[in-house]
């Protein structure tokens, strides 16, 4: 009878356990992924290999007991378009920027050969 209630001490200390620390386990995981991703667009780096770098990425994931669950490859794709569209905005904003700093050097340029211009022909007058 003792080893009964032993046992059942155990199971519910055990259940209550996980269900504390199955949240923080769920982050973590969700950090892996966006820090393997992240490695495995670096690692490598030629078009076309995104099953090559989820692969990868599962790999890492069974060296911490993560199992290639649909779950789990689903939050990689979730992972990599987030990147992507990162990307996909940091490279607009860029291209923004330069855009924007090259009309602005070319007005400053515009604004100084007309000035130039415009004193050469008071000089030429005078």
């Amino acid at each position: 009878m003792k080893e009964i209630i032993v046992s059942a001490i155990v199971v519910g200390l055990l259940g209550a356990a996980a269900r504390i620390i199955a949240p923080y386990s769920k982050k973590f995981v969700t950090w892996l992924i966006d820090r393997l991703v992240q490695m495995a667009e670096r690692k490598i780096t030629e078009s076309g290999m995104g099953a090559a770098k989820k692969a990868w990425v599962l790999k890492k994931l069974k060296i911490f007991g993560v199992a290639a669950t649909d779950a789990i490859c689903e939050a990689i794709d979730i992972s990599v378009s987030a990147m992507n569209s990162k990307k996909a905005d940091l490279q607009a904003t860029i291209k923004d920027d330069v855009a924007e700093q090259i009309t602005n050097e070319v007005e400053d340029a515009t604004t100084s050969i007309t000035n130039r211009l415009t004193n050469a022909g008071k000089n030429l007058k005078g």
